[in-house]
């Protein structure tokens, strides 16, 4: 009668990685990043109310708000990398600004044509220059 041995198994754990070498150095510039383009577009948004009439409706004030949100999300989901719910929350956050961002261009993309009533010119308050000389 033959007697097996058995064999050792042997566990192997990865080693903890330094701050930075999993991705969350990378993810705190990215917050870092929209939360300076959040504020960039809330000001723009606020200059846009006074000087625009499609500042009205006031997207850039709303779509600003939600840039900076989102980059608070990443800083935060950088800080904490053991939190997965704050990853996944950062990733569908993310994932919705940048529709949201696309959709904004094409909004104001429309929307500036509209105001300039088709015109190849525009009126600035400060210069006025056409494609036409």
């Amino acid at each position: 009668m033959e007697t097996s041995q058995h064999q050792p198994i042997f566990i192997i754990q990865p080693q903890r990685t330094e701050r930075g070498k999993d991705g969350s150095q990378m993810l705190w510039k990215l917050g870092v990043i929209q939360i300076v383009i959040g504020c960039i577009s809330i000001l723009s948004g606020i200059a846009m109310v006074f000087y625009s009439f499609f500042g009205i409706i006031g997207a850039g004030i709303w779509s600003g708000a939600w840039f900076f949100t989102t980059g608070i999300i990443g800083v935060t989901s950088a800080r904490k990398p053991a939190n997965r719910c704050l990853h996944w929350t950062n990733m569908s956050f993310n994932i919705f600004s940048s529709v949201m961002s696309i959709a904004l261009a094409f909004t104001f993309l429309c929307f500036g044509m509209l105001e300039n009533g088709g015109n190849r010119s525009m009126q600035l308050p400060f210069r006025t220059w056409s494609l036409h000389n």
